[in-house]
């Protein structure tokens, strides 16, 4: 009898451990699973401030020069598509880590499973005790407990061996989800970062190939011919050229001292030369041959 309840007591001992484990796991595994389904849900609001800088970034890209603007329409496709890329690697990791959502239910289901164990094992030592009991009552009120004890111990080991199964099934299924999850994760993120490296490859690219001198260039010319100094140069140009006569604007500069006392500086040119224009503060090239300006 002492034996038999060192058994007993031994038993009840390792339950105790196997339930404890499950509910360590199914416990650990609930808090996983629930970084995990934050970690892999799209922010909403961080998406939303993105997109409204890249449309910022689109407009103000209209009232820049034409390779300005080119490079910048470029470089918001570029975090556009970015963008994209991580939506992407996040829809992946859902669907890779979504095994992990099942294992609370297989938990629970071994939780029972060890309960129902408990309460066999219990029944296996009570009816060992009656036959032992039963013993010295006859042969009769033995056997009648020897069967009920021997009942009890099948109903046992029916539970030992569910219970077994079901855990090897559950480590077993745990390691091929993790075995598969890492690798998919894995191969996610090195698709995310190799794509990302493609983009933001294309766009230092056309970030490093702006021009500064003919953007620089390209704004004076815009800014010279929105100029009023200039509209009015040119209109003067153009009502002071006899007919016949084709001339091109060149430059804006006033007419100096000697220009107008008449130094040599300011006599009549030569045919297809530049002379100082009389009504005006700019100069013309005269290409009628053997016209001059006085």
């Amino acid at each position: 009898c002492s034996h038999s309840s060192k058994m007993a007591a031994n038993e009840q001992l390792v339950s105790g451990q196997l339930r404890a484990r499950v509910g360590a796991v199914a416990k650990a595994n609930a808090k996983l699973w629930d970084k995990a389904k934050v970690f892999t849900t799209v922010n909403k609001g961080q998406e939303k401030v993105v997109t409204e800088i890249l449309t910022e970034l689109n407009l103000y890209a209209t009232t820049e020069t034409e390779g300005l603007k080119q490079s910048f329409l470029q470089i918001s496709r570029g975090f556009g598509d970015l963008l994209e890329e991580e939506k992407k690697l996040k829809s992946t990791l859902r669907t890779e880590l979504a095994p992990m959502a099942t294992y609370s239910a297989i938990c629970s289901n071994m939780q029972e499973i060890l309960k129902r164990r408990d309460s066999d094992l219990k029944t296996r030592i009570s009816k060992e005790r009656n036959y032992q009991e039963a013993i010295p009552k006859g042969f009769k009120k033995a056997q009648e407990a020897k069967e009920e004890w021997d009942r009890s111990v099948a109903a046992l080991v029916g539970s030992d061996r569910e219970m077994g199964e079901k855990m090897i099934a559950f480590e077993r299924k745990k390691l091929v989800d993790y075995k598969n999850s890492l690798r998919s994760v894995s191969h996610a993120y090195m698709t995310f970062f190799g794509r990302g490296l493609e983009i933001m490859t294309e766009v230092y690219r056309r970030a490093s190939a702006i021009d500064i001198d003919a953007n620089l260039q390209e704004t004076l010319q815009k800014l010279q011919s929105a100029s009023p100094a200039a509209s009015a140069a040119a209109s003067t140009a153009a009502a002071t050229t006899p007919v016949g006569v084709t001339t091109s604007l060149t430059t804006v500069q006033p007419i100096t001292p000697a220009m107008a006392a008449g130094s040599p500086g300011a006599t009549a040119s030569s045919p297809g030369t530049t002379a100082p224009l009389p009504s005006g503060n700019a100069t013309a090239t005269l290409t009628a041959a053997g016209v001059a300006t006085q």
